[in-house]
């Protein structure tokens, strides 16, 4: 008889687990499953709009002043609009900046205030007094009616109406992130880090800041729908406040 080796069992990956424990929970509930397909056809229309839109040079913004306000038919599902624009074609086009823009507030806003937060937790004293009444000077006002104010000052474009978003957004960050900082500072861990000696810098961006992902990502996916509103009204009240004064 020959001896036999025997097999390991392979040990999955937890990175695997999770991703098998979230796909069982999508699939088991129908409205998790639909919501999720939703999510992945904006997500592909936004990818590939360009190729999915009817008419994409008139989803850029290109005018046909002979088809204006046609209605719904087989060539135009939605119509047209007063510059004889196919609006399926805008819509469509209108996926990618309306994803884009919206992420990259929420990211660049995290990437601003979650540090602020940090620093103001782990070292207190004046700079934490300095960097919280910054933050309760911008959360005095209403986000919006903030973003609306700093949009009419920059002038027209998404990238200043996605300025005016990010400034008016990071101060909820560094709240969240200064709340779990000073929790988290009397742990064992950033004791021992001390101890050895470790600075201040690596402490907060090795030990502190990767604690706070949990909770900034929860405020942040809700903010994403959020933000999407708020670049939309921050648009239409440019455009009025300009229009008032030419």
């Amino acid at each position: 008889m020959t001896a036999t080796t025997p097999t390991l069992p392979v040990l999955e990956s937890s990175g695997k687990r999770t991703m098998r424990h979230v796909a069982s929970v999508i699939l088991r509930d129908p409205l998790s499953f639909i919501s999720t397909v939703i999510i992945v056809l904006f997500i592909f229309m936004a990818i590939f709009s360009r190729q999915i839109a009817p008419f994409p040079e008139e989803g850029e913004g290109k005018t046909h002043a002979s088809n204006t306000l046609l209605p719904a038919s087989a060539e135009h599902w939605f119509g047209t609009d007063k510059l004889g624009r196919d609006i399926v074609s805008r819509v469509i086009m209108g996926a990618r900046p309306a994803l884009i823009i919206p992420i990259g507030v929420v990211l660049f806003a995290v990437l601003i205030g979650a540090p602020l937060g940090a620093l103001a937790g782990y070292k207190g004293g004046w700079l934490d007094e300095v960097i919280m009444r910054t933050t309760d000077l911008f959360l005095a006002f209403p986000s919006l009616l903030l973003a609306m104010a700093i949009a009419s000052a920059l002038g027209r474009g998404l990238d200043k109406a996605a300025i005016a978003l990010i400034v008016s957004w990071w101060p909820w960050y560094t709240r969240i992130a200064r709340g779990v900082t000073i929790s988290l500072k009397k742990r064992y861990f950033v004791e021992a880090a001390q101890a050895m000696g470790v600075s201040d810098t690596v402490i907060i961006f090795r030990h502190i800041l990767p604690n706070t992902i949990s909770p900034i990502l929860v405020q942040a996916t809700v903010d994403l729908g959020t933000v999407i509103l708020g670049d939309g009204w921050a648009g239409v009240f440019r455009t009025r406040h300009t229009a008032a004064f030419t």
